[in-house]
């Protein structure tokens, strides 16, 4: 272990001509040290180191047991902070404050420039940017989506994609939908150096998702942007939770959506998680759920935050009525299996129940409002019936 193992990373560092930094990047999961779900009893704090920047001749600094580390399982670190550690670390070039790369020795910047090969978005003339237009091929609806996103986001779109077998009707369904959340809902400011490939094609693994990738000191960048064809059938019935033939309590897998709502579930769950993620937020390297703190964050922290808050009491709630075996209750407030994954995820399953269903839990609503708050433009479609 130790520096052994991230040999090639240091010598590709040392030879390159460029100053670089080096980010910590912690697996972010129920496992992590000094996950805040876990409380305090971890004696080290990885969570928190999570996107933590240093020079690269500096070393990460864990606050929580004190222990400098040159990078992951550091030999010479405590055994609190190497034993079992999944965490890793990524190599970016140090930027001045205008986003140029600086030369070691001169300290001279090289400018940033627009990425090659990503075809130019189609003149806003050309395309009525508040209206969707229902087309008969996908060219016209990749187009008015190009547009879209370049002129309303921070994404500069490398390619968009449907399912090979997708019909013209559900492509427009789907074209509609995101044009229209894209008019209703600002994101957490992107740097989108690399261009982003936009898809609405299920994988055998995941319905839909959002990449990040690391660029210029930044985690807030999409590398690619899934908004899936698929999703689970069962979130259109109104079952959130029952009790199985032995007596144990069953909970739905997702939130739940109107049945005539169903096909845009997996893209309006993915499009939360485009509006902003804990990592995009810069929760992980800042914010650190710090409420006494509220001054110094960004609106997108303080929303994270605040949306902390909001599922502190939706767990205790949750937790204390699958004590209880009330079922009446877990009906009433559960938004799926899921939204107990992490924070983003939360997130993703209250906001899909607030746009789709006619009549959503209250913590749907909760998340549905804050993020309106926070993120929804000063004008917009409707809340309910946006196809």
């Amino acid at each position: 272990m130790g520096r052994a193992i991230h040999a090639g990373t240091f010598v590709g560092a040392d030879k390159s001509p460029f100053q670089k930094q080096k980010m910590w990047v912690a697996a972010k999961d129920n496992r992590t040290r000094g996950n805040p779900f876990k409380g305090q009893k971890d004696k080290a704090d990885h969570w928190n180191m999570d996107g933590q920047t240093v020079d690269f001749n500096d070393k990460f600094v864990d606050r929580r047991s004190g222990s400098e580390l040159e990078h992951p399982h550091d030999p010479q670190a405590k055994a609190v902070d190497v034993i079992r550690c999944r965490c890793t670390f990524v190599v970016i070039n140090k930027r001045d404050k205008n986003g140029n790369l600086i030369r070691k020795n001169t300290g001279m910047v090289l400018p940033i420039s627009r990425p090659l090969n990503v075809p130019p978005p189609p003149p806003p003339s050309q395309i009525d940017l508040n209206n969707y237009k229902i087309s008969n091929n996908k060219e016209d609806i990749k187009k008015q989506l190009q547009s879209q996103f370049e002129n309303k986001t921070d994404i500069k779109v490398k390619s968009i994609d449907f399912q090979s077998n997708m019909s013209i009707e559900k492509a427009n369904k789907y074209g509609e939908t995101v044009f229209n959340l894209i008019n209703q809902y600002k994101t957490v400011p992107l740097r989108n150096e690399p261009p982003t490939v936009i898809s609405f094609e299920s994988e055998k693994r995941y319905s839909g998702y959002v990449s990040n990738g690391f660029y210029g000191g930044n985690r807030n960048t999409i590398v690619k942007l899934n908004f899936g064809h698929q999703t689970d059938a069962d979130r259109s019935d109104n079952i959130r939770a029952e009790l199985d033939r032995f007596n144990f309590i069953k909970i739905a897998g997702k939130s739940k959506v109107d049945s005539q709502n169903l096909d845009m579930a997996t893209a309006v769950h993915e499009f939360a998680h485009f509006i902003g993620t804990e990592n995009t937020a810069g929760i992980g390297r800042r914010a650190s759920f710090r409420v006494a703190n509220n001054d110094e964050m960004n609106d997108s922290q303080r929303f994270f935050s605040e949306l902390k808050s909001i599922k502190l009491k939706y767990s205790r709630e949750l937790n204390k009525a699958m004590k209880d075996k009330d079922i009446n209750t877990l009906n009433n407030i559960s938004l799926g299996e899921y939204a107990s994954t992490n924070l983003n995820e939360f997130m993703a399953e209250g906001f899909t129940e607030y746009k789709l269903h006619s009549n959503p839990s209250k913590y749907a609503i909760q998340i549905g409002k804050l993020i309106d708050q926070y993120f929804k433009r000063q004008y917009g479609g409707k809340r309910f019936n946006m196809f």
